[in-house]
């Protein structure tokens, strides 16, 4: 049997583009990407938030929805990236200020991705690969959000030793032919984030937040 091929109609996932497969939780479906360049990825989504397919559209109309998606999940960690040095006392409260945050963030991302794919429809859909391409890269902010901000990113990302490790230290680690691996500021604010979310739960909270609907709090394979 042929796959079947599905749109994300709203919510964070709007307009990836995929196979349809049964989802993990009851009254979800999952969308295997199959036009990204990337790699495989998965976009876990509410089944009356799909729209069935001919065919999948161009790869490019498929990349600028993940890339906003991908901007709005960076901006929603530079919460906890911005509270890494502070005190992890009240966490609980501040997860509530991260649900206001999030909710938020979602809200304009939908947004902004309703309107570069209605604009992406509009101007670029009845161009060439590469001429589409191409006007997408002289407006990378607008079209690929997420690569315009990896200069941002990414250096929050990079592991590199504190600036407090001795000679010796480093000597030790040369002589054992070790590299020793340290936290970067996005594994703290992800781990601050997660600290937060537990200290909700452990109080009886649900820890999470609201979407907009038809919009579960699902999470994405992220690029490799």
């Amino acid at each position: 049997m042929d796959p079947v091929v599905v749109k994300v109609a709203r919510g964070p996932f709007m307009g990836v583009e995929g196979e349809l497969r049964p989802g993990s939780e009851t009254g979800t479906v999952t969308v295997c990407t199959i036009t990204s360049p990337w790699t495989r990825r998965k976009a876990e989504v509410r089944a009356d938030a799909i729209e069935s397919l001919v065919a999948p559209s161009s790869e490019l109309r498929c990349e600028i929805a993940w890339e906003h998606h991908d901007a709005g999940e960076d901006e929603k960690m530079m919460f906890w990236v911005e509270r890494v040095d502070d005190p992890q006392n009240g966490l609980a409260a501040e997860w509530d200020a991260y649900a206001v945050h999030a909710a938020a963030v979602d809200a304009v991302t939908q947004r902004r991705t309703a309107d570069a794919l209605e604009r992406f429809d509009q101007e670029l859909a009845r161009l060439n690969a590469a001429d589409a391409a191409a006007r997408a890269d002289a407006e990378l902010a607008y079209w690929r959000p997420q690569s315009a901000s990896l200069a941002r990113i990414t250096p929050l990302q990079v592991r590199g030793e504190p600036d407090d490790i001795t000679e010796e230290e480093r000597l030790e680690l040369a002589i054992a032919g070790l590299v020793r691996r340290y936290p970067s500021v996005w594994d703290l604010a992800i781990e601050r984030r997660d600290a937060a979310r537990q200290a909700v739960l452990d109080q009886g909270g649900a820890g999470s937040y609201s979407q907009a609907p038809n919009s579960p709090q699902s999470a994405t394979d992220h690029k490799s």
